[in-house]
């Protein structure tokens, strides 16, 4: 695992040198912390790999994101249904999840009635 604050060019660099590549066949896997970016300057690595027989691959392994879970939506839920299931999921929304959707029901209405004038 690649420390996040240090360059991970550098860190895969530096591991490489351990190791005796002169007609080696080297593979390479690196894993990329969780949030971050692929830093990793590839051709700085071939190149510290030139003696080598052959190069496999210089792989970047990712742990999967989680994913937020869509609301089970439905089209014959009252659109009261459907904010107060989009707001059940989202946690920063818990407290004041029953303002938040009496105020777009009143913005809903107005734009009824206005529409009927």
């Amino acid at each position: 695992m690649l420390n996040a604050q240090e360059d991970h060019t550098k860190q895969i660099l530096t591991k490489l040198q351990s190791y005796t590549l002169t007609d080696a066949v080297v593979k390479i896997l690196y894993h990329v912390p969780a949030g971050h970016k692929d830093t990793v300057d590839l051709k700085a690595i071939h190149r510290a790999c030139t003696g080598a027989m052959y190069v496999v691959g210089i792989i970047p392994i990712r742990k999967p994101e989680t994913r937020e879970r869509r609301t089970a939506v439905g089209v014959d839920m009252n659109f009261e249904t459907i904010l107060d299931a989009y707001f059940s999921t989202k946690p920063e929304y818990q407290l004041r999840k029953q303002e938040l959707i009496s105020k777009a029901l009143e913005l809903l209405h107005a734009e009824d009635t206005q529409e009927l004038e």
